[in-house]
Order: C-alpha cells, then sequence, then structure tokens
C-alpha cells in the first residue's frame, strides 16, 4: 500500500512499559512492526500480520517475518523506524513454513517465533550448539527480553552481544501499523470505526 503512512500506535518511553497498555495501544493493528532497540544500541523487531493479542496459543501468518539492522547505533534519533531508515542495511528473516509458532502473547510474556527442530532438522542446519527457541522474547515488563535462532524463520540470534541466548535490557520498544491518514486523529477514528464494525459482525 504505497500510499499508507507510518503511525507510533505504541512507544515504551512516551507510553510506560507495560503489556496492558502495549495490548491496548496495539488492538486493531492487523499489519504492525515491532521495533526494539537494546540498552547496547541493537535495533531489531518482527513484522506480523494479526492483531496482538493474549491468547494461550501461538496465532499470525506466513506474512510474517523477523528484521535486524546490521550495524548497532548509539547516536539518538527521534525513533526507531527513523534509525532504521538511516541505516537502511537491514537483513529479513522472512516465514519458513516448517511450524505455526508465529505470535504469542500471554500474561508473562510476548514472542515471535519458536520452536526446536527434530533431530534431522538440527543435523541439517547451519545454526548448531545453541538453544533453539524464540526468535524475539520480551518477558511482560517490556524491559528485558531474549533472541535465539528459530525455525520459523530460519533466523540466528537477532542480538550480536546476547547471541548466546542471555537476556538483553530494552531502552526503547515501539509498534508502528500503517494508515491511510495523514493525521492521528483521522487514523484513530477509522480504526474505531473499523473496530465496531468487526464487534458487530453478524
Amino acid at each position: 500500500n504505497g500510499g499508507d503512512n507510518f503511525w507510533m500506535k505504541y512507544s515504551l518511553v512516551r507510553d510506560g512499559a507495560s503489556l496492558h497498555t502495549f495490548l491496548q495501544h496495539a488492538r486493531g493493528s492487523r499489519y504492525s512492526i515491532l521495533a526494539i532497540e537494546t540498552i547496547n544500541g541493537e535495533v531489531f523487531g518482527a513484522f506480523t500480520a494479526e492483531p496482538w493479542r493474549k491468547n494461550w496459543n501461538y496465532f499470525g501468518n506466513g506474512e510474517s517475518f523477523l528484521w535486524k539492522m546490521r550495524h548497532s547505533r548509539k547516536e539518538k534519533s527521534h525513533s526507531i523506524i527513523d534509525q532504521a531508515h538511516l541505516e537502511s542495511e537491514i537483513d529479513v528473516y522472512p516465514y519458513t513454513g516448517v511450524n505455526n509458532s508465529i505470535q504469542l502473547c500471554t500474561h508473562e510474556k510476548l514472542a515471535v517465533g519458536g520452536g526446536n527442530p527434530t533431530p534431522e532438522e538440527s543435523l541439517t542446519t547451519d545454526i548448531k550448539n545453541h538453544e533453539w527457541g524464540f526468535g524475539i522474547t520480551m518477558f511482560a515488563d517490556l524491559l528485558h527480553g531474549t533472541t535465539s535462532p528459530c525455525l520459523t524463520f530460519g533466523s540466528p540470534s537477532l542480538s550480536t552481544e546476547n547471541s548466546d541466548g542471555s537476556v538483553f535490557e530494552i531502552m526503547n520498544l515501539e509498534l508502528w501499523t500503517f494508515t491511510p491518514c495523514a493525521r492521528v486523529e483521522d487514523a484513530e477514528k477509522l480504526e474505531l470505526g473499523k473496530l465496531f464494525l468487526d464487534q458487530h459482525k453478524q
């Protein structure tokens, strides 16, 4: 959608570190970009294609992918997405179709990607001797998380500094969505209208 504008739905710095607040802001956004900046200046995230919500099981679809900026950035810019534009060297890891472990959100964590390889898969893959699991997981405080090699997206750990699966500290976390509207007020009205219609479908 060429005419769409980015709309920052949630920012940890702006809105506070709360999974509840994140989910309130995220509701109604089908397509969204999750962007994480660690205290070490590493930037990575996910594009997902179903609205974030609490669910005991995985949800989401194969339009999703993981991404990371190749270079760490210590200098500050206005937003993580601005940073990604400035440093446009980004690695993207598309959905492999190996499993359906795409989006997960429980009361204790929010995660993208998952799954452990079968013994055969672990022999044929490049990623060896590593704790396999969530491509990205953030704990409910939204201040800490981990990243591991992930079957869902065929991705390595998205962090260089914490590639051993150790916990990274989050400096900022943003959720962006797309809107055809140029103004946030109009985007909010449009989205509320869509939410209302979805809830009142016969």
